[in-house]
C-alpha cells in the first residue's frame, strides 16, 4: 500500500521578492525524517523514500509525495476568515445609520435627504470594504482576475489602502505552479496538480507518485508564484503582481523496507 509523504514549503515571501531570490528564502520541512531524510528545515531538503518490495524483489507499490506552500509571515486561517468582523468597517457603517433619521423633516425635503444619505452610505460602504473584496491579480493593474485573499494587516484588520500600510500587510500566499527537473525527466516522480478546498492555495495543491524501482538520488525543481503588492496611484488601484521563482530539492530512493514512523516497527519486507 502506498504511503503519503508531505513537504511544507515555507517561504519568506517579502524577503524573496525584495532580493529576487527564492532559493535562499525557502525552508522545506517533510515528514520523512524517520526514514532518513536529510537537511530538514533548510533550502536543500533531500527526501528519503524507502521502496516497497515483495520477497522476490518486485515493486509492491508507489509512494506519494505532496507539497504545500505557505508564507512564514502568514496568519492563521481563522483570523483571515473573520477579519471583517474584527475590523472597524462594520462599526463605521453603523455610525452612519443614525443619519437616516428624518423625524424633523417632512415631504420632499425628507425624501431628498434620505436619498442623499443612502448614496453617501453606499459610497462609504464600497470604500470601507476594499480589503474584504480583495485586489486584482494582474501584470499591469488594467486586466486580471479578482483574488479572494482579503487585504489585511498583521493584526487581522482589514486595510482600506496600501499606501502607508504596505509593511504591515499580510501578503498573498505563494502558489506552486509546476514541478520539473531530473526526477521528472527520468520518470522517477510523476507530478500533477489537484483541486483542493485549501483557502491559502487558491484551491490547488501538487502531489506526485514515486517510482521506487529506481534507486538513487534525483533532483527536481519547484516553480512558485509569489505576489508582489503594487501600491495604488492616482491612475490605477493597488493590485497583486505575480512573480514566478523556483527552488531545487532532491529525492533519495532506497530499497530499505518501509517502517512505522511512530514505533519503528515493521522493519522487514512486506509479506506475500
Amino acid at each position: 500500500m502506498s504511503q503519503q509523504f508531505g513537504i511544507m514549503v515555507m517561504v519568506d515571501v517579502k524577503a524573496a521578492l525584495k532580493t529576487k531570490d527564492l532559493q535562499e528564502h525557502v525552508y522545506l520541512i517533510g515528514n520523512m525524517k524517520g526514514f532518513g531524510s536529510e537537511h530538514e528545515g533548510t533550502n536543500h531538503l533531500v527526501s528519503k523514500v524507502n521502496g516497497t518490495y515483495w520477497y522476490d524483489g518486485s515493486q509492491a507499490g508507489e509512494e506519494v509525495m505532496n507539497w504545500l506552500a505557505i508564507d512564514i509571515n502568514d496568519l492563521p486561517r481563522s483570523v483571515q476568515r473573520t477579519a471583517h468582523h474584527k475590523s472597524k468597517t462594520i462599526e463605521s457603517v453603523l455610525s452612519k445609520l443614525p443619519l437616516l433619521d428624518n423625524k424633523n423633516l417632512k415631504g420632499e425635503k425628507a425624501k431628498q435627504n434620505k436619498e442623499d444619505q443612502l448614496v453617501d452610505l453606499r459610497n462609504h460602504l464600497q470604500e470601507s470594504t476594499l480589503g474584504a473584496a480583495g485586489l486584482h491579480i494582474s501584470n499591469d493593474a488594467k486586466t486580471g482576475i479578482q483574488s479572494a485573499w482579503p487585504l489585511i494587516n498583521t493584526k487581522g484588520e482589514l486595510v482600506e489602502k496600501v499606501a502607508g500600510n504596505k509593511d504591515d500587510i499580510v501578503y498573498h500566499p505563494p502558489v506552486i505552479t509546476n514541478i520539473t527537473g531530473e526526477a521528472v525527466d527520468l520518470g522517477i516522480i510523476f507530478p500533477a496538480q489537484y483541486g483542493s478546498p485549501n483557502f491559502s492555495t487558491e484551491g490547488w495543491y501538487w502531489c506526485a507518485t514515486v517510482n521506487t524501482a529506481h534507486e538513487g538520488q534525483f533532483s527536481y525543481t519547484v516553480d512558485v508564484t509569489l505576489f508582489d503588492l503594487i501600491e495604488e496611484t492616482k491612475d490605477a488601484p493597488a493590485y497583486w503582481k505575480p512573480v514566478t521563482m523556483s527552488f531545487d530539492a532532491s529525492i533519495l530512493i532506497s530499497r530499505d523496507p518501509m517502517k512505522n514512523g511512530f514505533t519503528g516497527a515493521g522493519d522487514s519486507y512486506l509479506p506475500i
